[in-house]
Parts: C-alpha cells; sequence; structure tokens
C-alpha cells in the first residue's frame, strides 16, 4: 500500500517474532479495497489460519470480510452507551419507520472445498495410490471425525504424515482394494492442513484438511 503517501504502492515485510511459525499448510493472500474490506470473490467470508511456537502452543487468526483482523475469536468488547428513551410523541418522531438490518455476521470459512469429494491418483500404475476425496472438513477439538479411503494398486504400507493437532488414525497400515484413515482434531486450531499419505512402493498424495469451529 502506499504507506509515505507517494502515489505509489510499496511492499513492507514482516517477519514472525523468533520461535513463532506458520501452524497451518498456508499462509493465505488477503486484499483489502479502499473502504478496509476483503476482496473474496462472491463472498464476505472470514480467511483463517493459524500460527504456533515451539511448544505446540496455538492462535487461530480470522480476517474477516469487513477486514477485522481477531485472535482466537476474540471480538472487541463494546461498551455500554447509555441513551434516552423518553422522547415525547411532540418531537416530530415516526414510530412507523423502521431500519432493517442483519442481525448476524456471515462466519463462512474461505476454505478450498473444491475437492470435496472428488477422488485423485498419484503414482504409476505399478504404485498408484488413490484417495476418494482431495479435500475434507471436520471439526476443531475434536468435534468431529473425517474419514479418508486410500486405495492401491498393488498392496502396499501406507504412512500417514499430519501436523500436531491432528491425529490420523491407524498412523499406518496395508492398503490394497481400499482402507480408511480417521483424523480428528486435537486442540482449537482451525485452518488448512495438509495430511500426506506415502506408500512403501514411493508414491504419495496430500489431502487437505480443513478445521472449522
Amino acid at each position: 500500500m502506499d504507506f509515505n503517501n507517494s502515489g505509489s504502492p510499496i511492499t513492507r515485510t514482516f517477519t514472525f517474532q523468533e520461535g513463532v511459525n506458520l501452524a497451518s499448510s498456508e499462509l493465505p493472500n488477503v486484499t483489502f479495497n479502499w473502504r478496509g474490506r476483503t476482496l473474496t470473490s462472491g463472498s464476505s467470508c472470514v480467511t483463517t489460519f493459524a500460527v504456533s511456537d515451539t511448544m505446540d502452543h496455538g492462535l487461530s487468526v480470522d480476517v474477516s470480510g469487513s477486514g477485522d483482523v481477531t485472535v482466537e475469536n476474540q471480538q472487541p468488547t463494546l461498551p455500554n452507551v447509555t441513551y434516552n428513551n423518553t422522547v415525547s410523541s411532540s418531537d416530530s418522531i415516526n414510530n412507523r419507520e423502521v431500519v432493517s438490518g442483519a442481525s448476524t455476521s456471515d462466519n463462512t470459512p474461505c476454505m478450498d472445498l473444491s475437492g470435496g469429494g472428488v477422488g485423485a491418483d498419484s503414482g504409476p500404475p505399478s504404485c498408484n495410490i488413490h484417495v476418494n476425496s482431495s479435500t475434507i472438513s471436520i471439526r476443531k477439538n475434536g468435534g468431529g471425525t473425517g474419514s479418508i479411503l486410500v486405495s492401491m494398486n498393488n498392496p502396499s504400507l501406507v504412512v500417514a504424515s499430519f501436523p500436531s493437532n491432528l491425529t490420523v488414525s491407524p498412523a499406518s497400515q496395508t492398503v490394497s482394494s481400499g482402507q480408511n484413515f480417521s483424523v480428528v482434531s486435537k486442540n482449537t486450531l482451525r485452518g488448512p492442513y495438509n495430511v500426506t499419505f506415502t506408500s512403501q512402493c514411493g508414491s504419495s498424495i496430500t489431502v487437505k484438511v480443513n478445521v472449522t469451529n
């Protein structure tokens, strides 16, 4: 943005504090318009990512469609405002006028769900690995269990690699015509995370796990 009022946008780079790292699979790109609102195509959804320290203590960061940035759902606290409710009818007030508006905000996550229910393959025919869905969604902190069906053209041991805020069970098993792996969130971190399945014969495939509220 135009930080120095020169009329031309410039780029600033900020680094995380020492020991703080990106916990989710990607750091999202968020573009703001001149009103401070985000420019997410077709929606005023909430963009979420997570960071953690070396002790795996993490925080979720939300950027709403209105441009507000909050950490761990810490919504701003509005002060109590006193008002006069003794307005008389002689003050030219039309009590039939109603100002309507939305009573709730859009908390829809800005997550890529395009691979939900869409299978994917990787590797040569002799070592082909297949998943029944390249994207799944689960709720945070054990609120739900996701299931990924993994298949191999030829039986092979398959090992799951996943971040510390998720549990994949079993972590490894011999896969042939189709074996299930269960995915559960262990804490309150939200955002997209990668779970990679690697076969003993060398092929691998990654499933994006979107952890939501």
